[in-house]
């Protein structure tokens, strides 16, 4: 969730969540963002959102549903926070893993990998089964490096 949460504040502008309604994040900070990273994040849902979107995490309005069905689109916040506001810095990479264990299924969500930024420049994905979830959060230190030097 942090992934999809920084986005969201450097992205700024409006947003809306199921208790409060619509609100007002802030102004932009993507231009004082020289890089962003991130790191095995669910931006366009997650495949345990698939069958329920009860679960406050699997949430329609403010939660990580992916949609019924891939013409249906995921939750408004993931909507919004993917096709308004630009880029969230200067350069923008992801980095994650296909044996992602808490994203599941490769990181595919109705045929779009998840983990990509729809405004990314690059990425490293990890193709093999030690690298799950917590895996890519601690050990990806030299994939970084080369990024924000």
């Amino acid at each position: 969730m942090g992934v999809s949460l920084a986005r969201r504040i450097v992205k700024g502008g409006e947003a809306s969540d199921h208790v409060d309604g619509t609100y007002n994040v802030g102004p932009s900070l993507s231009s004082k963002v020289k890089v962003f990273i991130g790191l095995a994040g669910a931006n366009y849902g997650l495949t345990a959102c698939y069958s329920t979107s009860i679960l406050q995490t699997c949430g329609k309005v403010d939660g990580f549903y992916p949609g019924a069905l891939p013409s249906s689109g995921p939750s408004k916040f993931l909507n919004d926070l993917n096709i308004n506001g630009g880029p969230e810095g200067q350069s923008v990479y992801t980095i994650w893993s296909k044996y992602d264990d808490l994203i599941g299924l490769e990181c595919v969500v109705w045929g779009k990998a998840t983990c990509r930024i729809p405004t990314q420049n690059s990425e490293v994905v990890k193709t093999t089964s030690e690298w799950g979830h917590f895996q890519v959060r601690d050990n990806t230190g030299p994939d970084l490096i080369k990024w924000i030097q």
